[in-house]
């Protein structure tokens, strides 16, 4: 995505993996978490194959249904560029089963096999995977912490220039590399600890543009698809698979559908079955 600074926006959220089973998404939201970012999957460091998170499922429908924007991380093992390629085509092939998220889809860069492959390589790997996921019609970042940026990749090449969510577990986040999310450590929430998370954007209208912007120019998975009709979209609304408020509207706006006709069928039908 595009060169973004960090600015007066503060949105509270949480990430979440296989590890928060049994999760109240109501509970969530209503404990002030206003987003959530999902792993869709991994790769085995010594199989080097790709998997979806058992959870991911369960996490999207249900932060669907709650009305929590979302977005997806991918937790790598990848030693090569075209390794990282891989990853990123086999993450979308699992998003695509699911409405386009409202936040990037970010790498995690966590795993030390990485880092052995030397800085530049490293670096190269961040951006073969962001560039194969904007191909495949998703907004991406990377997900990393101050010790990487200093010692295991080059921030001269990634920072400025890609959408960095930083790990950095203190009391204030004092490193700045221009981040525009920020993992400070566990919240209770939801009646569980879970990583707790900082946006300092708004990634839902941000994100919304994006996919206006390169929907027609994406690769096969980001195509445009096939325009559905308003009574459809609207059956779909009721449903639960466009979210709610703010989030049904920018899914809708991003997939390019007219919101006020889709929501003004929404009420017609939601009245009629009141009658």
């Amino acid at each position: 995505m595009a060169k973004t600074t960090k600015s007066k926006t503060m949105v509270h959220g949480v990430d979440i993996s296989y590890c928060q089973t049994g999760l109240d998404y109501g509970k969530l939201r209503d404990d002030g978490i206003q987003f959530v970012m999902i792993r869709a999957g991994y790769t085995g460091t010594a199989s080097h194959k790709q998997h979806a998170d058992n959870m991911l499922s369960k996490h999207v429908k249900g932060c669907t249904a709650a009305g929590l924007p979302y977005g997806y991380y991918w937790y790598s093992a990848a030693r090569t560029v075209k390794e990282a390629q891989k990853e990123a085509r086999f993450c979308a092939s699992l998003m695509k089963k699911y409405p386009k998220p409202d936040y990037p889809v970010f790498l995690d860069l966590e795993e030390q096999l990485i880092a052995d492959t030397g800085k530049d390589n490293a670096t190269d790997i961040c951006f073969a995977f962001i560039n194969e996921m904007n191909y495949l019609g998703y907004p991406s970042g990377i997900y990393t912490n101050p010790d990487w940026l200093e010692n295991k990749l080059d921030k001269s090449r990634l920072v400025g220039r890609l959408d960095i969510w930083l790990a950095h577990w203190t009391n204030s986040c004092g490193c700045e590399y221009g981040q525009v999310m920020w993992q400070s450590g566990l919240k209770y929430s939801a009646g569980k600890m879970i990583d707790y998370n900082t946006c300092y954007i708004d990634y839902p209208k941000k994100t919304a543009a994006w996919y206006q912007k390169h929907f027609k120019t994406a690769g096969t998975s980001g195509a445009k698809p096939a325009a559905k009709s308003v009574a459809q979209l609207a059956q779909e609304c009721i449903e639960g698979k466009w979210g709610n408020g703010a989030v049904r509207k920018s899914r809708l706006t991003a997939a390019g559908y007219d919101y006020q006709k889709v929501q003004a069928k929404v009420n017609s039908l939601l009245a009629a079955k009141k009658r």
